[in-house]
């Protein structure tokens, strides 16, 4: 599991991992919206949203705010002054606002295409982020390119390797423009990477922190 991985490994990014994972878990909740118009998966106790859908917003947010720091072998230093929490805050309105129109307003064309009004609002969170601190500008790209690899690899994993056919039956493909990168719908991976663009720094950016370069062997 990766998120435990990183857990073990990386001490020194357990608070991270930790409250980026619990900030995010609360959006496990959108799944009210996005089903069925987006997907149908199975649940259980055919609850919507699912005890899953809180079990992977807590894996994702965790994922999503490390794996950039794991990989580019970044630790944080805490720095007070270059916190900027109203920024945070505005992003994270970007990304629950939409969310809990589509639930006021469930038979709307702006909840049945959420998924498109998502992305564009999460690309937007990262732009002010990156306008406020220009330094996170490679944590953006690069989170969200990361995130984008992992979370094609889980959906190329379970539908070819554990549930096959799992994504055609799940997705609502009546109402996705049909395009698919090895089969993975492509308003999923674009989801991907603009929640890890925006999602990746926003540690920083609450906490007042900078990036450094991790000595080696630790």
């Amino acid at each position: 599991m990766p998120w435990l991985l990183i857990f073990l490994i990386r001490p020194d990014l357990r608070r991270c991992l930790l409250l980026m994972s619990i900030l995010c878990m609360p959006l496990g909740a959108s799944d009210a919206v996005f089903i069925p118009h987006y997907w149908h998966p199975v649940t259980l106790f055919d609850w919507v949203p699912g005890v899953e859908s809180f079990v992977f917003a807590f894996n994702t947010g965790g994922l999503a705010g490390t794996l950039f720091k794991v990989v580019a072998r970044r630790a944080v230093v805490v720095e007070p002054s270059l916190a900027h929490p109203s920024v945070a805050v505005q992003a994270l309105l970007l990304i629950i606002g939409p969310i809990l129109l589509g639930w006021a307003f469930p038979q709307s064309p702006f909840a049945i295409h959420l998924g498109y009004i998502e992305a564009v609002t999460m690309s937007i969170g990262a732009g002010l982020i990156v306008q406020k601190r220009r330094d996170l500008g490679a944590e953006i790209l690069g989170g969200g390119s990361l995130f984008f690899v992992l979370h094609f690899d889980v959906l190329i994993l379970l539908d070819r390797v554990m549930f096959p056919g799992w994504i055609d039956h799940t997705w609502n493909f009546q109402i996705l423009s049909g395009i698919r990168l090895a089969g993975a719908p492509v308003e999923d991976l674009l989801w991907a990477f603009t929640l890890g663009a925006v999602w990746a720094p926003l540690y920083e950016l609450l906490m007042g922190g900078r990036l450094s370069k991790r000595p080696s062997g630790k």
